[in-house]
């Protein structure tokens, strides 16, 4: 897989951590496995929203947006 290749970040960058994980369900979802996409980005947006120091970061931010764009494009409230 693409994302084996790249090094796992120290734990005090969770925010990276994060990254990466969007980028796997990301991938999830475009090999076609539309369920553990969507929970996968469930549970990482649970974990996002439960760090404050996160959501108060500008890459904090633009992660939420995009996990929730993506979720919305699963429920079909969006459209590519």
């Amino acid at each position: 897989m693409l994302y084996h290749e790249i090094p796992t970040p120290p734990i005090n960058q969770k925010i990276l951590l994060h990254k990466l994980e969007f980028e796997q369900a990301n991938l999830t979802h475009f090999r076609g496995d539309y369920n553990a996409a969507y929970e996968d980005l469930e549970l990482l947006l649970a974990e996002i929203c439960s760090d404050q120091k996160i959501m108060e970061s500008s890459i904090g931010e633009i992660l939420y947006t995009d996990i929730v764009l993506l979720l919305l494009f699963f429920i079909g409230l969006i459209n590519y």
